[in-house]
């Protein structure tokens, strides 16, 4: 299917909704602080290509990978200091371009986790697999170029193989948001990222803002994020707040 070209003042609003047939490599440079006894700093390099397939002229297939790269300061006095690669994560979306009324998408799919971490710290060495969904609500229309969007993303991973040595995994994440997109090319972000860990029965929850622009520098539409974060509840040694800058490369047809 041949795609209308969007313009650039509405590219912004558009990749809202994390199903929109543009592709995207976002670069993510997550530093979290207060983590252990020694208050440790954590950084986290994600990058996460997102392509859309069309695989009719109604339906696409979106795929968002996300590739890491850790570094963590020692979290007790004198001890060690670790470096090293994490999980990659795939999360399939099956979507359709007719949005419900012109102001709701819907997506669903498969995720899986491959165990690529070098340490047990950035991983868990088990191969997991789950469900994935979305939706996403943005009254003014999806083909508007500014307001308000809502969206919730959550998934499920369960091992599936991998050494026995290392546990099991059973993980919710969900992923709601709440965005608003000026005219001029701005979005201001309020969102959260609760985990539950089944197995231990313990919640992680990060509260994110975050302020991000679309520019254009030599042509190349791209978006650039500031954000804060504060952690209402933590995992045992886990941080207390981060900050993240990451951007955002577009490639629109």
């Amino acid at each position: 299917m041949e795609r209308t070209k969007i313009p650039a003042p509405t590219l912004l609003y558009h990749i809202q909704n994390p199903f929109a047939r543009i592709p995207q490599l976002p670069i993510e440079n997550q530093f979290d602080f207060g983590s252990g006894a020694t208050g440790a700093m954590t950084y986290e390099l994600g990058v996460r290509p997102i392509i859309p397939f069309d695989l009719t002229d109604e339906y696409a297939l979106v795929t968002r990978t996300t590739f890491r790269l850790h570094y963590e300061q020692a979290m007790q006095p004198g001890g060690p200091e670790y470096t090293g690669l994490g999980d990659i994560d795939q999360e399939f979306y099956l979507t359709t371009d007719h949005a419900l009324d012109g102001k709701w998408i819907f997506g669903a799919g498969p995720v899986v986790r491959w165990p690529t971490a070098t340490h047990t710290n950035f991983g868990g060495q088990l191969w997991g697999m789950g469900p994935a969904a979305g939706v996403i609500f943005q009254p003014a229309g999806v083909e508007a170029s500014s307001g308000w969007t809502f969206m919730l993303l959550s998934h499920h991973l369960f091992d599936i193989a991998g050494r026995s040595d290392q546990g099991s995994l059973s993980f919710t994440y969900l992923m709601p948001e709440l965005s608003y997109t000026t005219e001029g090319g701005t979005n201001l972000y309020l969102d959260t990222e609760p985990v539950y860990d089944w197995i231990r029965d313990k919640w992680v929850i990060p509260i994110n803002f975050s302020l991000s622009q679309l520019m254009r520098p030599g042509g190349q539409p791209l978006v650039l994020t500031l954000g804060g974060q504060y952690f209402a509840y933590r995992a045992t040694d886990g941080p207390e707040w981060g900050g993240q800058i990451s951007v955002d490369f577009l490639f629109p047809e």
